[in-house]
């Protein structure tokens, strides 16, 4: 698999690819893969990940298989992801626009489901404080004051 941000070599395996803006993610379920970005390469087997986080490539082990591929049934979980990201994954899910402000340093560990963006958005908000406001496809975001 080629993607703008690198590349992932099938060695016998499942496995997930996500590549958006400039984040790519990489988790092994099953056999072995090789990630490459630029000239960095990671092997990972089964329970391994590999992030190119700033252009570097990171390996963290001990994922469970269930937990990597959650996103097939329309969970998503985040660990220590700026706030920013999961909002875009939001808009993504749910196709809305979402604004905020002064959020750009939080980190949210937790996750979601797609199914219902009213929930989604309870997630976030008793998790990290927050309050917001739906008018039709926008939303606005902002730290409980």
């Amino acid at each position: 698999v080629k993607t703008h941000l690198g590349t992932v070599e099938v060695l016998g395996t499942t496995l997930n690819v996500y590549a958006r803006n400039e984040k790519m993610s990489v988790s092994c379920l099953t056999g072995k893969i090789q990630v490459t970005a630029g000239e960095q390469h990671i092997i990972l087997t089964p329970g391994e990940k590999a992030d190119l986080i700033s252009g570097v490539l990171q390996k963290t082990s001990d994922i469970s298989p269930e937990q990597m591929a959650e996103w097939r049934s329309g969970q998503f979980n985040f660990e220590s992801v700026p706030l920013i990201s999961i909002f875009d994954e939001i808009e993504r899910q749910f196709d809305v626009d979402i604004t905020s402000q002064g959020l750009e340093t939080r980190l949210f560990t937790g996750g979601f489901s797609n199914k219902n963006l009213q929930e989604a958005l309870e997630t976030l908000s008793m998790t990290m404080n927050l309050e917001y406001e739906i008018n039709g496809q926008k939303i606005e975001i902002r730290a409980k004051k």
